[in-house]
């Protein structure tokens, strides 16, 4: 992908899931779809696509910009609201509460990682490049 003269070299996926008050949907759902949550309170990080698109669809239920994931995860826990977290994100916010659910979202839902350079790179920087992509692989 070219941006001006800058480029960008995509690394890997990140998978949204949608995290909820335990208790706010039926336990048998293993799947929520991006209509089911953007009819439920919405903690949303903003200047996010996906968040963006949430709130754009949701009914008038409350949304709660914030931009802290573990504060997104407490005000969940606390049964405040539903929202939408990457899975890099998650992975670093163990131990989850017992009071919340993490369900992935249909249709999967994604954001990619990657890094910009421009145009013409030191070759410093192609080395750090090659390590990135043998890393995230």
């Amino acid at each position: 992908m070219r941006l001006g003269n800058f480029g960008f070299t995509p690394l890997a996926d990140d998978r949204y899931f949608a995290v909820v008050p335990r208790g706010s949907i039926p336990e048998e759902k293993s799947t929520l779809t991006q209509d089911e949550l953007a009819h439920l309170p919405l903690l949303m990080a903003p200047r996010n696509a996906l968040g963006e698109h949430l709130e754009a669809q949701a009914d008038s239920q409350t949304i709660i910009d914030c931009d802290d994931d573990s504060t997104l995860l407490s005000m969940a826990a606390a049964g405040l609201g539903a929202t939408a977290m990457p899975a890099l994100s998650l992975k670093s916010l163990h131990p989850l509460p017992e009071s919340v659910r993490i369900l992935p979202l249909v249709p999967e839902t994604k954001r990619v990682l990657g890094y910009a350079t421009r145009k013409e790179i030191a070759p410093q920087m192609q080395a750090f490049g090659a390590y990135l992509k043998e890393v995230w692989g």
